[in-house]
């Protein structure tokens, strides 16, 4: 059972990964896009990148993490400071893509999406939010390796 867990919690943290960087990625490129089409475009694929990527890697190694604690007979326990830590991690990563991604990014794809459909040029409205949004994108990725580092190093066990 520890292996399933085991790939599971990798699977997860490998698919959390891959959905915030390609998110990330995509961000990164509708901030220089020429037209509202190429915005829209990538706009929509970080959205899709985080929906069936990122957010389903990011349960799957929340719960696969809690479930190798659980069968770890004794070895590891939920209050070891480096589990807690990662556990505040993936909630503070969770609440940056509720409160700070989701909102701009839906905005941002909805005016795009108008503009696209009349092949009007992008707006500063829209360079602004896709530009807003970029230093959340930067915590949330840095939130991401603080998980991982902890993962890996395990500092006070």
């Amino acid at each position: 059972m520890r292996e399933v867990l085991l790939f599971a919690h990798l699977a997860g943290l490998l698919a959390l990964t891959a959905g915030v960087g390609a998110s990330l990625a995509c961000k990164l490129a509708a901030a220089r896009a020429g037209s509202a089409a190429a915005v829209l475009a990538l706009l929509t694929t970080a959205n899709g990148a985080v929906r069936r990527c990122a957010m389903p890697g990011s349960f799957l190694l929340l719960a696969s993490g809690i479930g190798l604690v659980a069968v770890s007979h004794g070895a590891w326990s939920m209050t070891e400071p480096w589990i807690l830590g990662a556990i505040a991690l993936w909630f503070a990563s969770a609440v940056v893509g509720i409160r700070l991604h989701a909102p701009r990014s839906r905005l941002a794809r909805e005016l795009t999406a108008d503009l696209a459909a009349t092949d009007a040029p992008v707006s500063g409205r829209v360079r602004s939010l896709v530009r807003g949004g970029l230093p959340a994108s930067l915590l949330d990725t840095a939130l991401l390796a603080a998980m991982v580092a902890l993962m890996v190093f395990k500092p006070g066990s």
